[in-house]
């Protein structure tokens, strides 16, 4: 664990619950919105977004060939 999260576990563990959840809450929300903002930055990136529709057209194409289903919401 690095010093930041130990500092930010001991603030934590000195809230009450309610606070505490409210902290992990917004750090989720954060982690979320790093996540978000990496994935729109790579699909921006003509690089990456080449690739990511070569990746596509093949998934199509094995699924179509029968290789391979679409994913639903259920798979993950």
């Amino acid at each position: 664990m690095t010093v930041l999260a130990k500092e930010i576990a001991r603030l934590v563990d000195s809230m009450p619950v309610e606070k505490a959840r409210t902290v992990v809450d917004f750090a989720r929300y954060l982690a979320d919105r790093q996540e978000v903002e990496a994935w729109r930055k790579m699909t921006s990136d003509t690089k990456y977004s080449k690739k990511l529709g070569n990746a596509a057209e093949e998934a199509r194409r094995e699924i179509r060939a029968g290789k391979a289903r679409p994913l639903t919401h259920s798979d993950f």
